[in-house]
């Protein structure tokens, strides 16, 4: 039986437990991590909103296989599920190119600069490739025409980055506590939490 969080959050009841960071996770984090913790431990599922449904379409294998034959990719495999045992973590790679070793996200909804949570995420897929050893040395984020709007190395500093992110996310998600964050109004608006959330910022 869930546990009664703050304020009536519904945790579930194996929050305690050492737990994967998937690259989603990492993500959210980055966006609000709030977010991250509710989507971690919350049982009711959110309805999609219509940019998720944007994505889902955007990520068919064949569309990601039209992105990475535009993108000029000679040895492109899609949907590459990763997971790394010293890290904790997990994630899916849209595109990477094993002649390159170039990885590519695909946003459909990307923006011309896209946001911190995006690359934090992209951040996370390097160092899943390379403890795979997919030996990656690009990392970018592409729309679906396609263009790619950002780039990260797969240097030190990436992987470094990456591992602090995960670190990070999991003290979060395993907290029972959901962490105190304030964040503008109108960003908390459109958040596809805001009906579990604890701290409501919607006055």
């Amino acid at each position: 039986m869930a546990e009664q969080g703050c304020q009536g959050v519904h945790i579930h009841p194996e929050y305690t437990s050492p737990r994967l960071v998937t690259a989603t996770l990492v993500k959210l984090h980055e966006w609000c991590p709030l977010l991250a913790w509710l989507a971690a431990n919350t049982l009711p599922r959110i309805a999609p909103t219509p940019s998720m449904r944007e994505g889902r379409r955007s990520h068919t294998r064949e569309e990601l296989r039209r992105v990475a034959e535009e993108l000029g990719l000679r040895r492109p495999a899609v949907q590459v599920a990763l997971a790394s045992t010293q890290y904790g973590a997990t994630g899916t790679i849209d595109i990477i190119d094993k002649e390159t070793g170039t990885i590519i996200e695909v946003k459909a909804t990307a923006r011309r600069k896209p946001h911190r949570s995006h690359l934090a995420q992209l951040a996370v897929y390097t160092l899943l490739a390379a403890e795979n050893n997919l030996k990656p040395r690009r990392a970018a984020i592409a729309t679906p025409e396609p263009r790619i709007i950002a780039e990260l190395p797969a240097d030190t500093y990436t992987l470094q980055w990456a591992r602090n992110l995960i670190q990070r996310t999991r003290r979060t998600i395993e907290s029972p506590i959901p962490p105190l964050v304030t964040q503008p109004r109108e960003k908390c608006r459109y958040c596809t939490h805001r009906h579990t959330c604890p701290y409501p910022n919607l006055d």
